[in-house]
C-alpha cells in the first residue's frame, strides 16, 4: 500500500490492483445520460483526472451512477470504488455529505466513504467509495457543453 495525501485525507491505496480490476470488461449502462457523464469524464478540463489516473480508478466505469435532472442544477452521483484504505480525514455517507467531509473542485464534489455502493463480489479489499457529484449549469446543455468543467454564474 502507497501513501498519498489528497486535500485534506491521507490515503494508504493499492493504485496497481485497482488498474487492475478497471482494466476488466465491467457491466455498464449506455442510455443517453450515461454517455454524457463518460464524454464529461474524458474531457481533457475533468479537475479529477489526476485522482483517478492516481487512484488507479476508470473514470468510464463507475460502479454507479445516477442522474438527477433537477430543475435548478441538474446534476450526476457517480460511485467509483478503489483499493485502500482511509489513514486519516473526514468520511462521508450518504446521508452525511457536507462541507466537512467532502471537496469541491469546479462544479464537481468529491468525498471518500466506507458505505459501498454496487460492489462487485470479486473486487479486492480494503476497499473505499469515491462518490463524484457532478452539477451541470443550467444554462448549458451538456449537449452543447464544449468544456463540461466550469462554473457560469
Amino acid at each position: 500500500m502507497q501513501l498519498i495525501t489528497f486535500h485534506n485525507w491521507q490515503l494508504a491505496i493499492d493504485s496497481k490492483a485497482t488498474a487492475a480490476f478497471y482494466s476488466r470488461d465491467l457491466e455498464q449502462c449506455y442510455c443517453d445520460d450515461c454517455d454524457r457523464y463518460r464524454l464529461m469524464m474524458q474531457h481533457r478540463s475533468n479537475p479529477l483526472q489526476p485522482l483517478f489516473q492516481q487512484l488507479g480508478i476508470d473514470p468510464l466505469k463507475p460502479a454507479n451512477l445516477s442522474y438527477f435532472d433537477d430543475p435548478t442544477e441538474p446534476f450526476y452521483i457517480a460511485d467509483y470504488h478503489f483499493v485502500g484504505r482511509m489513514v486519516d480525514g473526514a468520511l462521508c455517507t450518504d446521508s452525511h455529505f457536507t462541507t466537512e467531509n467532502t471537496m469541491q473542485l469546479s462544479n464537481v464534489t468529491i468525498g471518500f466513504s466506507e458505505e459501498l455502493t454496487m460492489l462487485e463480489d470479486d473486487f479486492p479489499s480494503p476497499v473505499l467509495q469515491l462518490t463524484v457529484v457532478v452539477a451541470v449549469p443550467k444554462t448549458v446543455r451538456i449537449q452543447e457543453i464544449s468544456s463540461p468543467f466550469i462554473t457560469l454564474d
